[in-house]
């Protein structure tokens, strides 16, 4: 071996073990403060954070090759990764997909009364079953059942939902406009609110003139 590389070699793996001398302490400082920090974390649920310092404890024990410790963290690890996934709002795919069948359907009759069936069945998908419910109750002539449903998602829907909002307050006041209501100071205030609460529906603004036309 030339003896330079020699030389090279043999002061590089003094200063490795020089340095990992003095890591040492600092190491064991750090994993105590990051124990102490697992420790709020447990208390404030902050599980996100929780998993990952419990994986970087867990590596921490296995360079120590401590075998015990590092999977003891590792399996605190997933446990606090399955309380972030426990916490997150799981998307009901099957709802989602009978929805979709539902709405397919061909005789609209069937599909109401399918739909009424979905909108008991799954709480949490009022807002589009008790829509689809009043859009076809419209077709169906069902006026009555259709402001019903109209006014059921008005009172569920989040109002900071700026686009869907506009789009039940412009239906709605289309269909307080028609023959069959026409309650034309009603059908305005709706009309008004759907152009207020989305600027681009140009359908709005033109039912509002002719609600205009009809007071």
């Amino acid at each position: 071996m030339n003896p330079q590389v020699y030389k090279t070699l043999h002061s590089f793996q003094n200063y490795l073990f020089f340095s990992n001398n003095l890591l040492i302490p600092m190491i064991s400082e750090k994993i105590e403060t990051q124990l102490r920090q697992a420790r709020q974390l447990e208390k404030k649920r902050d599980y996100a954070k929780l998993a990952m310092l419990y994986r970087q404890i867990s590596t921490y024990y296995h360079k120590k090759k401590d075998k015990i410790k590092s999977d003891e963290y590792m399996g605190k690890s997933r446990e606090a990764k399955s309380k972030i996934e426990t916490k997150t709002p799981q998307i009901n795919i099957s709802a989602d997909i009978e929805l979709e069948q539902i709405l397919n359907l061909s005789d609209d009759e069937e599909k109401y009364k399918q739909l009424e069936i979905f909108a008991k069945k799954h709480p949490k998908k009022h807002l589009e079953a008790y829509f689809e419910l009043g859009e076809l109750a419209k077709k169906l002539e069902l006026f009555d059942d259709a402001k019903k449903h109209y006014d059921y998602c008005l009172a569920i829907i989040d109002k900071r939902d700026k686009k869907n909002s506009s789009v039940i307050y412009n239906n709605l006041g289309n269909l307080l406009a028609n023959d069959y209501f026409k309650e034309y100071e009603l059908a305005l205030e709706h009309l008004e609110k759907a152009i207020k609460y989305y600027k681009k529906n140009a359908h709005s603004d033109y039912i509002l003139a002719e609600t205009y036309n009809n007071l």
